[in-house]
């Protein structure tokens, strides 16, 4: 008998939206011959390999896509120059593919950094309600107790004084009458 063997290949291929993995600015150059000193760089990965694609603040491409190199089987590392008067514009770097797309800004909206700062003072606030509420029921606790310490001290003396002259009289004779009789 002989023995046959068998031998079977399988390829799987998954595919993935793009994710943007980062996007920053680089000192480095992205391009070989370039006299660009600051490059905004965006590494994205996907399947199938995305494109990557930069927009200005108004969605609009932007004239210079740069430089796009491959780092791997899905990723992708593209490079656009960053120059000094774009600072205060936002530029999104968008990567697609058929699965889908990802967007992400740079600089990172100002909204979400509003929203943290809101949230962060309203919970101090909310804290700080709580303390003082808190230190002012411990003051009226402190000073109830005072209060009670001094009513056990200081406890009222009840006793009759009679202003009466007919009455210390009368009080006198009945002493002396009980000294003569020996009682």
């Amino acid at each position: 008998m002989d023995q046959q063997t068998l031998r079977f290949s399988l390829i799987l291929i998954i595919s993935g939206k793009p994710q943007i993995l980062s996007l920053s600015v680089e000192n480095a150059t992205c391009a070989q011959k370039s006299s660009v000193s600051q490059w905004l760089k965006c590494e994205v990965e996907g399947n199938p390999l995305p494109k990557v694609v930069w927009l200005s603040p108004s969605k609009r491409l932007l004239e210079d896509q740069g430089h796009s190199l491959h780092s791997g089987e899905w990723r992708r590392t593209a490079c656009v120059p960053y120059l000094k008067e774009e600072e205060d514009q936002v530029i999104t770097c968008r990567a697609e593919n058929s699965e889908g797309h990802a967007e992400k800004d740079f600089p990172e909206s100002e909204d979400v950094r509003m929203i943290v700062i809101v949230v962060s003072v309203i919970v101090m606030m909310l804290l700080s309600a709580v303390f003082i509420v808190i230190v002012i029921m411990c003051l009226r606790k402190h000073r109830q107790k005072q209060a009670s310490d001094r009513g056990a001290e200081l406890q009222p003396v009840y006793s009759e004084i009679n202003c009466d002259p007919s009455a210390q009289v009368n009080s006198m004779q009945s002493r002396q009458n009980n000294m003569d009789t020996g009682g």
